[in-house]
């Protein structure tokens, strides 16, 4: 799937881009949602912008700018097995920020969907967040396959017996795959007119 910037033109393939170059548009992109999505009163939805206001996009962009730690020294070429566990669990932090993000925008239907216990997407735990995403079909099944990975390995944080970590090119494609994912979320959300839609260049 192609995606386009503000002017129509067709954005880089995450894969042909250095990966310092990919985290500098998944930093620019977060951060434009941050500063849209954190000031939507007057055209959002009450409860929507209630929960925006509370909540810390913020620290997305923060959590993109750590991913630069984890980039393999070239030194030593690989990064320890205690910083491929951080790496995990910083893509999977963020990728679930990602996701409440899309589904507290779309509060109202989500809470439609929820009314046994009434609690928004905010509260949700990653495992939680794929349940009813996966319940309600909202992503395709690579998309989903792709969040369950991410999981697995951010869980490794929690492991006490022994786990495989897999290699750093791994990782390095599950943050290439993330700019793609944040392109679609992006692309699926509701924008006014009289905003600039965010964008990662």
């Amino acid at each position: 799937m192609d995606y386009f910037d503000a002017n129509g033109n067709v954005l880089p393939d995450p894969h042909d881009m250095s990966l310092e170059d990919v985290i500098s548009r998944l930093t620019k992109l977060n951060a434009e949602l941050a500063k849209y999505w954190s000031s939507a009163e007057g055209w959002a939805p009450l409860s929507v912008t209630e929960i925006l206001s509370k909540s810390r996009l913020d620290w997305q962009v923060s959590l993109t700018e750590t991913l630069l730690l984890w980039l393999p020294d070239k030194s030593k070429k690989d990064l320890t097995d205690g910083e491929k566990i951080l790496a995990w669990t910083n893509l999977g932090c963020l990728i679930e920020g990602t996701l409440k993000l899309f589904l507290s925008i779309y509060n109202e239907d989500y809470l439609k969907s929820r009314k046994k216990d009434g609690k928004g997407a905010a509260s949700l735990t990653l495992g939680g967040l794929e349940y009813f995403i996966k319940e309600h079909e909202i992503l395709d099944s690579e998309k989903m396959e792709y969040i369950l990975h991410v999981r697995s390995m951010r869980n490794t944080v929690h492991a006490f017996n022994d786990c495989d970590l897999f290699t750093h090119e791994e990782y390095d494609a599950s943050v290439r795959q993330y700019l793609n994912f944040l392109r679609y979320v992006n692309f699926r959300l509701p924008y006014s007119n009289d905003y600039a839609v965010p964008c990662e260049c």
